[in-house]
């Protein structure tokens, strides 16, 4: 069965799992998430990581974005995706914040010296 990646349904997902996070609510949200990393296309998952960080509110949530979907989409797809990266943790400190908060996962090692760049001394 094909799932529904159109940009509302991302949106609406993106505020539905911060929301959760924030709240520490036991809800299905999160495996809506995981499941989205496994099934959408890779712009559909980039689209979502800008909606949670610029919904984002607090460093536990950032962390979330950053052990979750960023680090999913960067695992798969960090050499196509890492100048994207870049360009948006140099223009938003959240989402540098953000890129602090990540661990290597599956990370190229190029890449991650490069995310590593630009997450030092991010608290």
């Amino acid at each position: 069965m094909k799932q529904d990646w159109s940009d509302d349904r991302v949106s609406r997902l993106a505020t539905a799992w911060l929301a959760e996070i924030a709240s520490s609510a036991g809800d299905d949200i999160g495996q809506q998430v995981v499941m989205m990393n496994f099934t959408a296309s890779a712009d559909t998952q980039w689209a979502f990581i800008g909606a949670c960080v610029a919904d984002a509110h607090t460093d536990e949530q950032l962390g979330a974005i950053a052990a979750g979907p960023l680090e999913h989409l960067m695992g798969k797809f960090g050499t196509d995706y890492i100048d994207r990266v870049e360009a948006c943790a140099d223009a938003d400190l959240r989402f540098r914040t953000a890129v602090g908060h990540m661990w290597q996962y599956r990370i190229a090692d190029d890449v991650w010296s490069r995310l590593q760049t630009l997450g030092a001394g991010v608290q």
